[in-house]
């Protein structure tokens, strides 16, 4: 049952057997191999075989070696280079005649980029890479040899090697004990877990990079694929073409590529008795934020396949009866178009998982040998027509101005367009365009490059499509895979406009990421101040706290500084050259005076920050807001429950921050039979079930009473709206999706920026609402304790994505700064640092950090 599909011809005898390697025969039942088992095999077919190339790109977050193992024939290998240039240049066919491209077809090699085991506990992809491998290495059979002549295939064996080794230690340690087939108690990653496969158009982590760098600067591949599981009592496997809606964006000969794909796949898959296939169902093509997503925008066709999974790497029963329709697209577990052959059930092993995605990538593979030109070729046409579209159809460009609230994070925004292949200029001589002003040093996206779809993407909000593929007959909205908005500009709090004239200002293009100059104007040597809109100043002021120096925040700057300015005396470790250091790295403005300035103000202390640490296969959130603050630099430390339960919070804190989680995980399922039902991980261990518990709610109310703030994200406002009896509720709490749905949106707010928690923030900002919480306040006698800092209006709320039950949220608040004590409640009502992505409101958490355990000051008492 685990032997590769067809048999191996003419092996070559060199070539060590993956049994033989790692002795024991991968996919079988209770098995697993470790990331430093699967590296040092890939090595050693490199060794051992010429069909198999294997190179290590860079290292993990943990430190692990990243590999890129690249198979084709020998003589496909020793023509890499040129096979490289011709992709690229298809890629970006300009300046291409149709005869050359043909003739490059013609020459160049379907290159197919697949990755595996990036969400580590789908474990069953880790262990087919090996196989697999062995099998194009050695076999001569028809099939084999269609794959080597006509492809460069392109496979990343571990997008998670750290995630790999986390699953697999706990898969021993759990074994054979009541909880073996359970995911991990933490997150499978450093940071985010899951949420890797949200990170493709960002590209924050360090495997992302690795990752883009081979599909976007070095092979351009025509076709990608990355492999996954899904839960256990559906379809066997799901493969492409996806669901509706589509990204209207893209362009069509990307999604039609990907249903010929499909249907080689659901074919040869047919043909070797894989039952269980299915397609169009579940995930729709409207999400973006996957790897396998975003290279739709890039004209590759993208995809994934699911494979149900069996108790991790042990056999899992399924009862026939147990066999459910589909989320969308199937309404019952029967034969349809989709679906012609169902499962009937029975034992389901980590073995069939391994010999279906075997049997599906190989075909995916096949079919692109097959097809080379053409694949080629699309990708050319793809791009050509974006590049005739982005002549022709306004808007043909969009600038981003230097001049705006944040130009350090318009500068991120612009590196991070760069990385994934978008072409980017500057303006060199101003010009004006529908009454806009144009400067020099502008920057400009234009809109005739083969990435127009993804720029568009991330820059023009678009509205999510409510119509019959998105709700069910009764009406009942249907929720995204993902997020309703994935404009990233917007989510960063990034100024720009579309250029709706064609473009005959005078540009030149960027060839690496913009970085603005820092400075040191103004003289005197008092000490400086420091604008608080750039995020990148709350990195200068914590490592001027770290050194010993002084900070403080200006309620009342003179003009034109605004509330919450820095003002960094001189003295100790704070000198013109440290200062001068800062300014150089972070590209930051900073304003020498003569004297300090007059104003009351908030002197900062150093940073007691404790961020709450729970178990049940770990808080995404949670490992976002570490990642967040690993690289802004704010100390802190992970709070656990029995630590919040033994009370005396105050002497190492304060602050303490909830990411955003909801209340019944926050205060545990104690005893187990009362464990939600909807955790994967609910079999853990006792003492990876905790929750602070009605204790730790206690030792929290006295916290917050003796002085500590706690920072309350999203769904964690619940802790203190429905614990702390306060007169705050959330208004949507309780009301059905039919009432008011609001999946991944972006929306609109006025923001009190006098206040210290909205302190350099914009008076009207975007916010990600993501089935968020809004505040109504009752009427009490403390209502004095209670500031709004941010409000939505009456109407008109929605920025990108859907917004249905406007009314709900209405001059509601989205954040609160509720006194409670000589403390802070600070409750945010969305997700202001959601995957490190909406930088627009980092400041909101920034802020509520820095209250805690400021002191006030009188003017002149620095």
């Amino acid at each position: 049952m685990l032997a590769a599909i067809g048999a191996v011809v003419g092996a070559q005898s060199a070539v060590t057997t993956p049994a033989a390697h790692f002795g024991f025969e991968l996919g079988g039942d209770g098995h697993y191999a470790m990331w430093g088992q699967t590296a040092a095999y890939f090595e050693k077919l490199d060794r051992e075989s010429d069909r198999v190339e294997t190179r290590v790109l860079g290292k993990s977050t943990l430190g692990q070696p990243f590999l890129l193992v690249t198979i084709s024939s020998p003589q496909n290998l020793a023509k890499a280079a040129r096979y490289k240039d011709i992709a690229r240049q298809l890629a970006d066919p300009r300046g291409l005649t149709p005869q050359q491209v043909d003739a490059l077809a013609r020459e160049g090699r379907a290159v197919v980029l697949v990755t595996l085991g990036l969400h580590s506990t789908e474990v069953a992809s880790s262990q087919m890479g090996p196989l697999m491998a062995y099998r194009l290495a050695t076999s001569n059979d028809e099939r084999v040899r269609t794959i080597l002549d006509n492809t460069i295939f392109l496979l990343i064996p571990g997008f998670n090697p750290d995630g790999q080794d986390i699953v697999g230690e706990w898969l021993k340690k759990s074994a054979g004990t009541p909880y073996e087939g359970s995911g991990p108690p933490e997150l499978y990653s450093a940071y985010v877990g899951h949420d890797n496969n949200r990170d493709g158009y960002m590209l924050s982590q360090v495997e992302s990079r690795h990752w883009a760098k081979v599909a976007y600067h070095e092979w351009y591949p025509q076709v990608y694929m990355d492999v996954h599981q899904m839960g256990s009592y559906g379809s066997r496997i799901s493969i492409p073409p996806k669901y509706d809606p589509i990204n209207p964006n893209v362009d069509p000969l990307v999604w039609r590529g990907s249903q010929l794909l499909g249907g080689a796949m659901g074919t040869v898959l047919e043909a070797e008795n894989v039952t269980g296939v299915e397609s169009q169902v579940h995930f729709d093509a409207w999400f973006m934020a996957s790897f396998h997503t975003i290279t739709n925008q890039l004209n590759i066709p993208g995809f994934h396949t699911e494979s149900a999974s069996a108790r991790q790497i042990w056999p899992l029963y399924i009862h026939p009866q147990q066999l459910q329709p589909a989320s969308r697209g199937r309404p019952e577990y029967k034969a349809q178009m989709t679906f012609p052959h169902p499962w009937p059930g029975g034992w389901w092993r980590q073995g069939d998982i391994v010999r279906q995605q075997e049997i599906s990538t190989l075909a995916l593979v096949e079919a692109a040998g097959r097809y080379r030109e053409m694949f080629q070729k699309n990708r050319a046409i793809s791009a050509s027509r974006q590049v005739e579209r982005g002549a022709t159809e306004a808007p043909y460009a969009h600038v981003i101005p230097l001049r705006q609230h944040d130009p350090g994070t318009a500068m991120k925004f612009v590196s991070t367009l760069m990385l994934s292949g978008v072409e980017v200029h500057r303006v060199v001589d101003g010009f004006s365009t529908s009454g806009r002003v144009v400067e020099a040093g502008d920057l400009i996206v234009r809109l005739d490059q083969p990435a127009r779809a993804l720029v568009k993407s991330l820059i023009e909000p678009l509205i999510y499509p409510d119509n019959d593929w998105t709700r069910r007959r009764d009406g009942f909205p249907l929720r995204p895979y993902d997020m309703a908005s994935f404009t990233l500009g917007d989510h960063m709090g990034v100024e720009s406009f579309g250029v709706v004239e064609k473009l005959t200002a005078k540009l030149e293009k960027l060839s690496m990421p913009p970085k603005l100059t820092g400075k040191i104007s103004g003289s005197g040597a008092a000490g400086w101040l420091l604008t608080p809109t750039w995020n990148d100043s709350f990195r200068a002021v914590n490592r001027v706290l770290k050194a010993g120096g002084a900070v403080h925040r200006l309620q009342h700057p003179p003009e034109p500084w605004a509330p919450g300015t820095f003002w960094i005396p001189a003295g100790g470790s704070t000198n013109a050259s440290t200062v001068q250091a800062l300014a150089n790295e972070l590209g930051l403005p900073f304003t020498a005076v003569a004297s300090p300035p007059v104003s009351r103000a908030w002197r900062l202390r150093p940073l007691r920050v404790g961020l709450y640490r729970r178990y049940l296969g770990g808080n995404m959130d949670e490992g976002w807001t570490r990642f967040l603050f690993d690289n802004w630099e704010f100390p802190y430390a992970r709070v656990e429950a029995d630590e919040i339960r033994s009370g005396g919070l105050n002497a190492r804190y304060d602050a303490i921050v909830f990411a955003d989680d909801d209340l019944r995980s926050i205060l545990g399922a104690e005893p187990r039979e009362q464990a939600p039902p909807v955790y994967a991980n609910a079999e853990l261990p006792a003492e990876f079930r905790k929750g602070v518990g009605e204790a730790g709610v206690q030792a929290l109310k006295e916290f917050v009473q003796n002085g500590g703030s706690l920072v309350l994200l999203d769904g964690a406002t619940a802790l203190a709206t429905e614990r702390f009896g306060i007169p705050v509720k959330n208004v949507l709490a309780g009301l059905s999706a039919r009432d008011f749905f609001a999946p991944g949106s972006t929306l609109r707010v006025s923001v009190d920026n006098s206040q210290p928690l909205g302190y350099g923030m914009p008076k009207n900002a975007l916010i990600l609402f993501f089935d968020s919480a809004a505040f109504d306040i009752g009427n009490s006698l403390s209502n004095d304790r209670i500031s709004v800092v941010a409000r939505y209006g009456d109407r008109d709320l929605l920025r990108g994505g859907w917004l249905d039950g406007e009314k709900h949220l209405a001059q509601q608040a989205a954040l609160l700064d509720v006194g409670y004590g000589r403390g802070h409640l600070v409750l945010v009502g969305f997700r202001p640092q959601n995957r490190t992505q909406t930088q627009g409101t980092f400041k909101v958490l920034f802020n509520a950090l820095y209250q805690a355990g400021a002191t006030e000051v009188a003017p002149g008492g620095f």
